[in-house]
């Protein structure tokens, strides 16, 4: 079935559910830690250093220039302690102001030993403003993303859902820790790189998934090689920290290499979008372009920030341009959510469904166990029977689990989103009318009238098959005026997909171009095939609703069912048909026997 049509197990859909909370969250706790910025600043020791303990840069008035530190001066890294490096070093933590350390540079006459004790840092307000906006930003990242693969789980989604969550304006520069704690430093340090590297790999997938169902030449390979360019880009963007904070390692050398890497993976992403771009037809590009524009430049803030601030360079890039160029990066979010709206890739209503459905169900499952143990564990004190209650609630729940999803479902359909629940069901009762249809034209207007005034739908059409049996002729159409198409042939790539396939076809996925087809809302958005005995007998097509919004997987499946019952009519009317002419048959036969018997 068809990936639209297909109603994933309730179990997948809450570990679905689940993972994609479980990374929002982290994002969204790292993010909300940071505004505490905003009240209390940060203390700074004025100075940077690269990956080798090489000083970078050192600011006038501040403790490293008044302790006589320079540029270039090198860090012995072994001599100076963990805590210290953990302070000083790129993947640095946050410094709380008065904080005193020791570092050990690398003198012609030996190491010496300087103490530094971190001043207050007052943030801008241009930079304060900055950091805000930067949350807002993260926080556009998740919705858009979290939406995406909630809804069409696919490459695609999970891929641009990774980058959400690893390659948002908060997540760089934020691996630099709020924690002076050494060991949770590096910790968060290595979860954000890892977090960075799924985000870089995930904008590959987006890239070679997004629009493009070609799995040929270079595109498969670089699928294939997509779960070996995270693992080395992890490993790659994790030792430099790892080794600096915790082992006391030069790595700027791997750190440079690791900087390239990510390059190279996000220009594949840009330049997988952009062959999807020039190879696709005029109405597909007008649906992407501003996809392939937010892209680039997305690309073009997170690498140059990575650049600016992770390699060699010898000059400082003010927090307030790092802030800037980061937010470059949620021009593609926008833009696919752009895309995703005005192109009526999915209805927002099935969205807040699913988050009403998924709350509710987790809200019962908390009350459950809460109640359990409150009632079990603190009022009978007997924690050993709580536990095992709570695992035999736990194996009754997941055994009806899909039927709590089901009836839950039901409930905010009927409460949140009656007049759509009764538009579904309206044409469940039509398709289990339709079987007792006497006549054949019956049928074809119900298919396509039925539809349209339920889901307030923009055009529909239904494709029957000709008489003498060559292509379909239309037969009942809405929203189809003069000069569109008549006649689907029997060689059309549509009508031979569902001929193989004899499922619900999404026409954008498909890419299927006639310039006999209604524009705009019009345009159809969904073929349905009628199939009696292996054989496709009638396609009906249909637009989206007249508000511009996509049919959603529960339409959809509506539909289809409405497409069964049309079926049953047809072969109901067929075997009417039939029985009529045996009938007409017997009586022939009956005739002509008297006739014989009275003329003998």
């Amino acid at each position: 079935m068809d990936a639209a049509t297909q109603r994933p197990s309730a179990v997948g859909t809450i570990a679905r559910f689940g993972a994609v909370a479980l990374l929002a969250s982290w994002v969204i706790g790292m993010s909300l830690a940071n505004l505490a910025y905003l009240v209390h600043p940060p203390g700074t020791f004025g100075m940077r250093a690269d990956y080798d303990g090489r000083i970078k840069g050192v600011t006038a008035d501040l403790p490293a220039a008044r302790a006589g530190l320079l540029q270039g001066d090198l860090i012995d890294l072994h001599l100076t302690s963990k805590e210290a490096r953990n302070l000083v070093l790129p993947a640095k933590s946050n410094v709380p102001v008065g904080t005193t350390i020791t570092l050990w540079i690398a003198r012609a006459s030996g190491p010496s030993a300087i103490a530094l004790t971190s001043a207050p840092l007052a943030y801008p307000r241009p930079y304060q403003l900055a950091l805000v906006l930067r949350r807002l930003a993260t926080l556009a990242f998740l919705v858009i993303g979290a939406s995406l693969v909630l809804l069409r789980p696919g490459p695609a989604t999970w891929g641009f859902y990774l980058f959400c969550v690893g390659l948002n304006p908060q997540t760089f520069f934020v691996s630099l820790s709020r924690y002076p704690s050494a060991a949770s430093n590096i910790a968060t340090t290595v979860l954000d790189d890892i977090f960075i590297s799924g985000g870089v790999v995930g904008l590959l997938m987006f890239g070679l998934h997004f629009a493009n169902d070609d799995r040929e030449g270079w595109r498969r390979w670089l699928e294939r090689s997509i779960p070996y360019l995270f693992v080395v880009c992890a490993a790659l963007t994790v030792y430099p920290d790892y080794a600096n904070l915790a082992l006391g390692l030069k790595a700027e050398t791997v750190q440079t290499l690791s900087l390239a890497l990510r390059g190279a993976i996000l220009a594949l992403a840009v330049a997988a979008l952009l062959d999807t771009y020039a190879r696709s037809p005029g109405e597909v590009r007008q649906r992407i372009i501003w996809v392939v524009i937010g892209l680039l430049a997305g690309v073009v803030g997170i690498f140059t920030a990575d650049v600016l601030v992770y390699s060699n360079a010898p000059f400082e890039v003010p927090v307030v341009g790092q802030s800037l160029l980061l937010l470059f990066s949620v021009a593609l979010p926008l833009a696919v959510a752009y895309a995703v709206i005005r192109h009526r890739m999915f209805d927002v209503r099935f969205v807040i469904n699913r988050a009403l459905t998924y709350g509710i169900l987790t809200a019962l499952i908390v009350l459950i166990f809460s109640l359990i143990d409150y009632l079990v564990g603190q009022v009978l004190l007997a924690s050993k029977l709580a536990t095992a209650v709570e695992i035999v609630v736990a194996v009754l729940l997941s055994y009806y689990l899909a039927v709590l999803d089901k009836r839950l479902e039901n409930f905010t359909e009927r409460v949140f989103f009656r007049q759509r629940h009764e538009a579904v069901e309206r044409l469940r009762r039509v398709g289990k009318a339709l079987p007792n249809a006497s006549s054949i034209d019956t049928v074809d207007d119900l298919l396509q009238s039925e539809p349209v005034g339920a889901l307030t739908l923009a055009s529909a059409a239904v494709f029957r098959k000709a008489d003498d049996g060559a292509g379909y002729v239309r037969r009942s159409a809405t929203g189809w005026g003069p000069g569109t198409a008549l006649k689907l042939d029997d060689e059309d790539r549509l009508v031979l997909v569902l001929e193989s396939e004899m499922t619900p076809v999404r026409i954008f996925d498909l890419r299927w171009q006639r310039p006999d087809l209604p524009s705009d809302a019009a345009s159809p958005v969904l073929a349905v095939p009628v199939v009696i005995h292996n054989a496709l007998v009638a396609v009906a097509l249909y637009g989206a609703h007249a508000s511009g919004e996509d049919l959603d997987p529960d339409e959809v499946r509506a539909l289809e069912g409405l497409a069964e019952g049309a079926r049953a009519g047809y072969e109901h009317v067929a075997a009417e048909q039939l029985r009529q002419e045996n009938e007409a048959l017997a009586r022939e036969v009956a005739q002509l026997r008297a006739a014989l018997g009275r003329s003998t």
